[in-house]
This record gives C-alpha cells, sequence and structure tokens, in this order.
C-alpha cells in the first residue's frame, strides 16, 4: 500500500502526516511525513495517524513491513495498531539513512478475523517517511529488515489521492491592545473543506513564531497571556480537513498599556486659615501610585482648575492664591506610573478669613459637655472614647434617637457678623435610610432652627469622619449651633469631634 493513498488524521496531535517528494528514492507519488522535530514524545492515543482498510479475505496471523528513512538519520519510531488498538511490542525504530523496509521485533499484527480491517500507523516520537506498507500471512512473504527493495506493485485501490491543496492565507489581521490583553480579528475564509485556524505570536516581527492556539472556529481570538508594555507580532494561518496548513497571514502587532485607573482618594478634608486653604487626604495604596492632582473651584460640584504643576508625592497640599472671605470647594485625583487618572474625591469647602477670632472651640476631651452644650430630655448623647479625630474624646450619639439633640450655648461672634463652623462628624455602618445625623444652626435664641447640614444612612459614606465647614452669614448678636440625630436601634452611632467657631 501506498502511504500517500492513507487516511490521515491528527488526532491530539499538534502535528500530522503531510505528503513529501524531498527525500529522492520513493515509489508512486510521493511519501507521508510528520514535520521532524515539532513534537515530543507521544501515547498511542494521541500521536498523528496514518490508517489504510484492507480486506482480509482469510482469518490468520498477519504481519506487517513499512518502507521507511529516518528525517534526522535519528532514531525515530512509531506504533502500529488494528481497528485503534496499539499491538503490544509493534513499535519499530532504529536509524535509516536511506529508504529500508523494517518488520520491527516480534511486528505482528495479531490474528485477524476475515473481512475489513483499520490498520493503523501512528506518531510515537519526532517521526519520519513512510514510503509503502506490506502486509502478509508469513514472514517469509516480507521484505527482509534493512532491505531497499522497492517491494511489489500496489494492489489496485479505489481511494481518492489525498487533498494536497492548502487553504489561502487569512487577510485583514488587525490587532487590538487593551489592559493586559491583544484582541485579534482577520477575514474569514471560504474554503468549503476549512477546518479552522491557527494563531501564532512573537516578541520580533518577523518570526520566529510559537503556536499559541489552534483549532480555532472563529476568525478572532483574545490572547490573556501578555504583559502590559510589550509588543507583540501575531500572524494567523488556516487549516483544512485534511490538515493542510496556509502560509502565514499579514503580520499584526499590539502593545497592551495598563488602563486601569487608581481608587479616588478618600478622606479629603480643607481648613481655613488667614488667606491659605490646607488640605489633607488619606493615602492611596496602590503599587504603581505615581502622585496626586488637586482641583479648585469657587462653585460647589464643578468647574474644577488643577492647582499642581507636576504631580503632589504627598497626601496633603497648601493653597496660598486664595482670598479671605470666599469660598473654595476642592477636589483631588490620584495618579498612576501609566498616566492613568482616577474620579474626583470628595468635595471639600473653606472660606479663608483675616483677622477673625476663634470665639468657640471644644473637642470634648474636658469633660463631658464642658458647660458648652445641653442635650434634650432623650439623654441620648454622651462623651465617648469610641472613637475620636485627635485626641480621646468625642460627643457620641446612641439610639433609639428621634431627632435627639446636642445644642450649644449662645456663641458671641464678639461685635463680628458672620462666622465659619467647622467640626468633624462621622455615621456608622448601620444606619438605615432614612435615619441621619444632621446640623442646624439657629441666629434667633433657638426659637427656629436652620438645617445646614446632614449625613444619611445608605446615602452617605458609613465609618467614615467628614470634615465640614459651614459659613453663617448677617448675624445680629450671637447664634447657636446643634447636632440632630434620629436612628432606630441601640447600637446605631454618630459622632461628632472638633468642633470651632471663627468669627469674621
Amino acid at each position: 500500500m501506498e502511504a500517500e493513498n492513507a487516511t490521515v488524521d491528527q488526532l491530539a496531535d499538534n502535528i500530522t502526516w503531510v505528503l513529501a517528494t524531498s527525500e529522492s528514492g520513493y515509489v508512486g507519488s510521493g511519501y507521508m511525513t510528520p514535520p521532524d522535530n515539532t513534537g515530543t514524545t507521544v501515547v498511542w492515543d494521541t500521536g498523528c495517524e496514518l490508517a489504510w482498510d484492507v480486506n482480509i479475505s482469510t482469518a490468520g496471523v498477519y504481519y506487517m513491513a513499512v518502507r521507511r528513512i529516518a528525517l534526522d538519520n535519528g532514531d525515530d519510531s512509531a506504533r502500529v495498531g488494528v481497528g485503534g488498538s496499539q499491538r503490544d511490542d509493534n513499535t519499530f525504530n532504529g536509524v535509516a539513512t536511506s529508504w529500508q523496509w523494517s518488520r520491527g521485533t516480534d511486528f505482528d499484527l495479531g490474528s485477524l478475523s476475515a473481512g475489513t480491517h483499520t490498520i493503523q500507523i501512528r506518531r510515537r516520537e519526532d517521526g519520519f517517511c513512510i514510503d509503502r506498507v506490506m502486509i502478509a500471512d508469513d514472514w517469509s512473504k516480507l521484505p527482509a529488515d534493512g532491505s531497499t527493495e522497492a517491494g511489489p506493485a500496489e494492489s489496485p485501490t479505489d481511494q481518492d489521492p489525498p487533498d494536497t491543496t492548502a487553504p489561502a492565507a487569512p487577510t485583514g489581521l488587525a490587532a487590538t491592545a487593551g489592559d493586559a490583553t491583544v484582541s485579534l480579528d482577520w477575514n474569514d475564509n471560504t474554503e468549503p473543506d476549512l477546518a479552522g485556524y491557527d494563531v501564532h505570536r512573537s516578541t520580533n516581527s518577523g518570526g520566529p513564531y510559537d503556536l499559541i492556539d489552534f483549532d480555532l472556529t472563529q476568525s478572532e481570538y483574545i490572547d490573556n497571556t501578555v504583559l502590559n508594555g510589550a509588543t507583540y507580532y501575531y500572524v494567523v494561518t488556516a487549516l483544512d480537513t485534511s490538515f493542510n496548513e496556509s502560509d502565514n497571514s499579514n503580520e499584526a502587532s499590539a502593545t497592551p498599556m495598563d488602563t486601569t485607573p487608581p481608587a479616588a482618594p478618600t478622606g479629603l478634608s480643607a481648613t481655613a486659615g488667614d488667606a491659605t486653604v490646607s488640605l489633607d487626604w488619606n493615602d492611596n495604596g496602590e503599587g504603581d501610585l505615581d502622585g496626586y492632582n488637586v482641583y479648585r473651584s469657587t462653585t460647589s460640584g464643578g468647574g474644577y482648575s488643577r492647582l499642581n504643576g507636576s504631580l503632589l508625592s504627598s497626601s496633603d497640599y497648601t493653597d496660598n492664591s486664595v482670598s479671605n472671605g470666599t469660598t473654595y470647594y476642592y477636589v483631588v485625583t490620584a495618579v498612576d506610573t501609566s498616566s492613568n487618572e482616577s474620579g474626583y474625591s470628595n468635595e471639600a469647602s473653606a472660606t479663608p478669613t483675616g483677622g477673625g477670632a476663634v470665639v468657640f472651640s471644644d473637642s470634648f476631651e474636658n469633660g463631658q459637655w464642658n458647660g458648652l452644650w445641653t442635650q434634650d430630655s432623650q439623654n441620648d448623647w454622651q462623651d465617648s472614647t469610641q472613637r475620636a479625630v485627635d485626641g480621646s474624646y468625642s460627643a457620641e450619639v446612641d439610639g433609639s434617637a428621634t431627632d435627639a439633640t446636642l445644642t450649644s450655648i449662645l456663641i458671641d461672634l464678639q461685635g463680628m457678623t458672620n462666622a465659619t463652623v467647622t467640626f468633624s462628624w462621622l455615621i456608622e455602618k448601620g444606619l438605615d435610610s432614612g435615619e441621619y445625623l444632621a446640623f442646624d444652626v439657629s441666629t434667633n435664641g433657638g426659637s427656629s432652627w436652620v438645617e445646614k447640614a446632614i449625613l444619611q444612612g445608605n446615602v452617605d459614606t458609613e465609618n467614615t469622619w467628614h470634615s465640614a465647614s459651614i459659613d453663617v452669614t448677617g448675624i445680629s448678636g450671637g447664634f447657636q449651633i446643634r447636632f440632630r440625630a434620629k436612628m432606630s436601634v441601640s447600637n446605631e452611632d454618630a459622632n461628632v469631634d472638633m468642633v470651632e467657631v471663627l468669627a469674621w
């Protein structure tokens, strides 16, 4: 039987048998070979296969010989089986530097019944060339081991000649870089016997290319095995159902990059001074953090302009380009080493003043209420050591509370008519919707109150200190401030600390 008339099956192997004619001395139209040095040793179930359907007219024990030559003049080998089952010890090998016959060691096909049987040769090692196969019911009818004769003429066969026409090379390959990923897309091949595509990659333009995936049924691919900052070069090949492989497509390249920005900074606070505002915020923890940007506006919620030229390396900033009496609104962003910039931090505001005076201050470190505060009859407020911004104490309200208030004494502005109230406050995780901690102001001795700020459960960030700066203008005489809380159960808390009133 001529090798080129065999049925070819790649099985799970990464290579296959192909028709070749470069080794002179073959019989017929060519010989079959897997490409040399392209695979390691494989087991029977995975080696690429040549197969012939042979009609056995008389039951009995049959033997086999193969006319072959080693591709690299080395000790290559294959396995033989019948009907999908490997025959024990039927491995033929040995150096062959020219076409010669091999009968192996105890190279019999075993006892075969009358009828049609599929005779198989599967690759075991790198492979070698196979020209002809002979089967007989006696060793003496086969060429001797090492014989270089051509052998008898092949019996007529009704098999079609093998398909040796490869598909056209794929066209239109494009590569799109992402974050640690490259997406490939190319035009569909139109051959009716198209089996799929193989993708090859290199870090050098023009190759050599490594096979990174195979047997793809779609004309697209995502490579998730790349590193940001490295350039990768790709080609694609098409394969048909006879395992003929096309030439390479056009080459396409891409350089994946980090596109993930840092998290937005948290805990931004602004402290007003005389023609100055000091900012502070929490450090970001990203390993590729490069620095921070500070933005300012005179309108809350937008219209920000960047203040710093180069990136800031520390999580604080002093703005000396402000005017007293004007309220400024600040946000901060974080930037990584790939120039990805985060979203804005929380907004913090401050109103710098000149010639003002601190007329009220309490850090709750000098005893409960210290003659500065009174609480309502619910008695839900207390001087607490559970948490504090600076020092050991803060004012804490525990549920259940229904608008439980902590109210200041009348604050004398010492003849001035404006005030800036600054404080830090916090709501614990667990406050429900509709529960809150609010800040109110009264300019008429407590007859009426105006809510100026509020922290709400399931709305504002919980378990985090928030800095507040509230301006109250046009005050005639003194004024009062109070904190008001609503929460339903005793394990829901809120805190206030570092209260200060600056008159101006």
